[in-house]
């Protein structure tokens, strides 16, 4: 008895391994406000049928040693099982400098052959943009289109 209890136990973990990555892409857009005041978007595309890792939010570091949890505040169903999500907060820094926003999430997607010889899923994903606070506005680029998401995952 204890080995078939031992055996399903197994079986119901590594299932729900199979389904624990989920992002396909992202980028963090960032705006400025004010003289020392910004507002960050994290954008992401998700796989829609991974909702066991649905993230409502994630955790921003603003390159300052600050870091908060952001709700989402928007979420789409696109083409290709694919999610967009939009994580929007506001940050003001103490002094003028070059900073670093960041994103880091467990759940990357499988399969990605440039990406730890396709064992991508063992590597976290991570998002990142640069830029400097300073009294001149100085928005980093910003993507004008979505990433291409057209192959299924």
């Amino acid at each position: 008895m204890k080995k078939q209890i031992f055996i399903v136990v197994i079986l119901l973990l590594t299932t729900s391994m199979l389904f624990a990555t989920h992002n396909k892409a992202g980028e963090i857009q960032v705006i400025q406000l004010d003289f020392l005041r910004y507002e960050a978007v994290i954008k992401t595309y998700t796989q829609f049928s991974s909702t066991n890792v649905d993230r409502d939010s994630l955790e921003i570091c603003w390159g300052d040693g600050a870091c908060e949890w952001v709700q989402r505040n928007n979420s789409d169903l696109l083409e290709n099982d694919t999610r967009f999500n939009a994580y929007t907060a506001q940050h003001i820094y103490t002094n003028e400098g070059d900073y670093t926003i960041s994103m880091t999430d467990n759940n990357r997607n499988g399969g990605i052959a440039n990406i730890n010889g396709a064992n991508s899923d063992n590597v976290a994903f991570h998002i990142e943009t640069n830029f400097t606070a300073s009294a001149t506005i100085n928005n980093p680029p910003l993507f004008l289109n979505p990433p291409n998401l057209l192959i299924q995952s």
